[in-house]
């Protein structure tokens, strides 16, 4: 019985995953991110 929660509950957590790698990788290559990534790199420069 136990064994059955942890797939079932692995199986929910994989689906999960593969959903947010691909909205992860839709906003990493969406223009206003494109667009916006010189002023993050600026930022990034004056923390250091």
């Amino acid at each position: 019985m136990k064994f059955q929660n942890l797939k079932q509950k692995n199986e929910k957590l994989k689906t999960q995953n593969k959903k947010l790698s691909k909205l992860n990788q839709e906003i990493l290559s969406s223009s206003s991110w494109k667009i916006t990534e010189p002023l993050r790199n600026l930022k990034h420069a004056f923390k250091k």
